[in-house]
């Protein structure tokens, strides 16, 4: 089957490895949207967020490995039905994951935010869709989920994403790259639909849209795009224009026009201190005050055990709130 070279690493192309779509964008950037459409149609399957595929698989300088203890304790990962098996590891066991989201021969979608990279060291020719969210709308959303106090700050799950794909782009390589903007899909969601489609070689079907009647979401509103201009006021704005610079072109979004004011030593730390009250007001809220803190100390520590021990007392609490 033949083999292929990324970075410093040679890795023999002997597995099993389905075609799939890896679909890259942004927290708060609509890709939940985008799954449940695209879990619509009967050759595709989309089971989630699958960071975990690659968070905690490590590249080494002989070969690759799993974080197995770490994979094991991720609540998505927990929630998502897949297994690692025993046996198997690095590369092998993400390509032994990625069949086993494409189950019945379907093709796997794979929905990250993050380590973009690590798929060119996994995938020869890779199809990718470029999914975005302009990032005023986002840092905004990150407040409502308390992600963030105030935009400033909540912009940054944004800007990892963004940082991931210029990273991505620096590599040369064979890949396969759609773009869609999220304001694009509510807009004309048939259209765009058809699109990814005709990218990955299947056919439209009207399922795609039909997620509306299985799931707690509404039909695409195009009213959902852009409301960064009625929600956010001037400064705020700007706060986001400053934070993301040149990005926001780059990812297909035009400035407000207003001037871009640095914020001054006195903003910083007053968005600082809100920031910090804002999400460890909603942790303990929602936990109590002893698993942050103990999760807290464990990561900033080192102590992985302990991280690891608060967060599962965390997750057991997630899981109820989701429900």
């Amino acid at each position: 089957m033949g083999r292929f070279i990324s970075g410093d690493m040679e890795i023999e192309n002997t597995l099993y490895r389905p075609d799939c779509l890896v679909v890259h964008g942004p927290l708060r950037g609509g890709t939940t949207l985008l799954r449940l459409m695209l879990d619509g149609h009967p050759n595709m399957r989309c089971i989630g967020e699958n960071d975990y595929l690659l968070d905690y698989l490590i590249f080494e300088e002989n070969g690759a490995r799993y974080d197995r203890d770490g994979l094991a304790a991720d609540r998505i990962f927990q929630a998502s039905g897949l297994v690692l098996n025993e046996g198997v590891d690095g590369v092998t066991a993400f390509w032994d994951l990625v069949e086993q989201i494409g189950a019945d021969g379907a093709m796997p979608v794979l929905m990250i935010h993050r380590n973009l990279v690590k798929i060119t060291k996994l995938m020869e020719t890779p199809k990718v869709l470029r999914f975005t969210r302009d990032p005023r709308d986002s840092a905004r959303s990150a407040i409502g989920m308390g992600w963030a106090g105030n935009v400033y700050h909540g912009v940054e799950s944004w800007l990892t994403t963004e940082r991931s794909w210029r990273d991505f782009e620096a590599i040369e390589t064979d890949t396969q790259v759609q773009r869609l903007r999220y304001e694009d899909l509510v807009a004309a969601p048939e259209a765009r639909l058809r699109d990814i489609c005709d990218f990955v070689g299947l056919p439209y079907v009207a399922d795609l849209l039909a997620y509306p009647a299985t799931t707690k979401y509404d039909a695409p509103d195009a009213s959902l795009a852009f409301q960064w201009k009625h929600k956010l006021s001037d400064r705020e704005t700007t706060l986001v224009e400053y934070r993301v610079g040149h990005l926001l072109a780059g990812a297909g979004y035009e400035p407000s026009g207003l001037p871009i004011l640095p914020p001054t030593n006195a903003e910083r730390r007053r968005f600082a201190v809100s920031n910090k009250w804002s999400v460890w007001s909603r942790l303990i809220k929602r936990y109590g005050v002893l698993s942050p803190v103990l999760r807290g100390f464990g990561k900033r520590l080192g102590l992985r055990p302990l991280e690891r021990f608060a967060q599962r007392r965390m997750d057991v609490v997630t899981v109820k709130y989701l429900k």
